[in-house]
């Protein structure tokens, strides 16, 4: 199939189920109610990764796994602060979650194409970054207290990392392993 019908296939699929979904909610009493609550930004954003991950499905687009975990994670923390009455000053440190978010779908891409072990390897490096971040700004703004006021030796150690990652990865155009002949 060339590349026009693909997208026009895809393009037909999507507003099919768009409609579909848009007829449950106008003809079923009630379910749109669901989506006056609380919880309301949350399952919007749920939603529509539920629905880009239908059409990534049916379209055979397994990248579109990346978006659908960016969505759901960040409807997710959407979740947990209406739960926990935590209100959306949180956000101050939780949006450092989104990184990890972009790592673990591509470590379902690559684990979905069939590399496991170089979606694990491509997926550390935004996880890390994410969780080291969220420690400290989470400890910076008081969201959290196990690392009392020795925070900021996160900052030193990511600073650190970052140093020092440069002689980890040799190779590429400054390393001349993966160049051409001169």
């Amino acid at each position: 199939m060339n590349s026009p019908t693909r997208s026009s296939l895809r393009t037909g699929l999507a507003l099919i189920l768009l409609g579909i979904i848009f007829l449950v909610l106008q003809i079923v009493p009630g379910l749109r109610n669901i989506f006056n609550g609380d919880n309301a930004p949350a399952l919007v954003l749920f939603g529509v990764a539920l629905i880009l991950a239908m059409i990534g499905i049916a379209a055979g687009a397994t990248g579109m796994i990346i978006p659908v975990c960016i969505l759901a994670g960040i409807g997710g923390i959407f979740y947990w602060q209406t739960a926990l009455g935590a209100g959306y000053q949180t956000w101050a440190y939780a949006w450092t979650l989104i990184p990890a978010f972009v790592g673990v779908g591509i470590f379902l891409n690559e684990t979905m194409m069939g590399r496991p072990l170089k979606g694990l390897s491509d997926a550390l490096g935004p996880v890390a970054f994410s969780i080291v971040a969220f420690l400290i700004f989470g400890s910076a703004f008081g969201g959290f207290t196990m690392l009392g006021i020795y925070w900021p030796v996160l900052l030193i150690v990511l600073g650190l990392l970052f140093l020092v990652q440069p002689l980890f990865h040799r190779g590429g155009p400054s390393g001349g392993q993966t160049g051409g002949p001169s």
